[in-house]
């Protein structure tokens, strides 16, 4: 079974092939990177980390996680919006952090 990849996948797949994830490769499970972005203090993005942390394993994702507090930017864009998920330019604010709405919405990346 052929799978199509961009130029721009080819050599992150080459290199993920090589590492010896070619069962997962064959099933069309690459990783995506993901950024959750939260702040200290927050009970709301707590509990949606542990489900993110949950679907890294389960979808073999690579998250990284931004402290709002850190950047002025995601401060300006977020700091009411949080926990946020960003991943392939689209987002899961706040409100919508249920296990199943986080799973949909990596399930669409």
């Amino acid at each position: 079974m052929l799978h199509k990849i961009k130029k721009s996948q080819y050599k992150f797949t080459l290199s993920y092939i090589i590492e010896g994830n070619v069962d997962k490769w064959k099933r069309g499970i690459i990783m995506s990177k993901i950024y959750f972005y939260n702040r200290k203090q927050c009970l709301l993005c707590d509990e949606a980390l542990a489900i993110v942390r949950i679907m890294e394993s389960l979808y073999d994702l690579d998250v990284e996680i931004r402290d709002i507090d850190s950047n002025e930017a995601w401060f300006e864009a977020f700091h009411l919006e949080i926990p946020v998920i960003e991943g392939a330019g689209k987002f899961l604010l706040g409100n919508a952090m249920s296990y199943d709405e986080i799973e949909t919405f990596i399930k669409r990346l």
